[in-house]
Parts: structure tokens; C-alpha cells; sequence
């Protein structure tokens, strides 16, 4: 992950504090569900909360711009938080027009 700013780790990350807040709400959002979505939309719901910071976190952890970009989509690809999309896409799009090459970065 570039590191030309104040960003030290994935906690910086504005989307991941956002993203990490949705999926501590999540049992609030689905506690009134019907018993018989627990295996259905509430599961759903609460693995794909949980897999939006966690590939925040893992794409920052890797040592390619490309990497960490792969997995800002695959976050993406988990939210139907307009909030949370609109903040990868814009992280996004400042990665690559901050870099030369999208596949390299400067060491750690």
C-alpha cells in the first residue's frame, strides 16, 4: 500500500472506521429479522459487513498499489453503502493518479 502520507495502518483509513462501524451495527439492523432469514438474509448480511473492512484491511497489508486496489474492489463489490462505495471509489481513483504505475510502491 503507498504510504506517502499520515496513513500508518488500515485504521487511518476513513473507509475502514466507517466500514468497521457498519459491521458493528449489523446485529441492531437484523435483530427484528424473521427467525427463518438467520440462515438466509441475515447471515448474508452480516458476512458481507464483515468482509468489507477485513479486505480493507488485507489489500492495505500488501505490498503492491495493485493488490491493495484488487481488494478496495472486492470491498466494493461486498457494500450496498452508498457512503462506503462512494469513499473506496474515490480512494481508488487518488491511488492511481498519485502513482506512476499502479503495480509498484515504494518500499515500507
Amino acid at each position: 500500500m503507498p504510504r506517502g502520507d499520515a496513513t500508518k495502518s488500515n485504521k487511518d483509513l476513513d473507509v475502514w472506521l466507517l466500514a468497521m462501524s457498519l459491521a458493528e451495527n449489523r446485529h441492531r439492523a437484523t435483530k427484528d429479522f424473521p427467525r427463518e432469514e438467520t440462515n438466509g438474509m441475515t447471515a448474508q448480511i452480516w458476512r458481507a459487513s464483515a468482509s468489507i473492512p477485513a479486505n480493507i484491511a488485507e489489500g492495505y497489508g500488501r505490498d503492491q498499489t495493485g493488490g491493495f486496489m484488487q481488494f478496495l474492489r472486492i470491498a466494493q463489490g461486498s457494500t450496498r453503502c452508498e457512503s462506503i462505495s462512494k469513499m473506496l471509489r474515490s480512494l481508488i481513483r487518488k491511488i492511481l493518479t498519485t502513482h506512476n504505475s499502479p503495480l509498484t510502491i515504494s518500499p515500507k
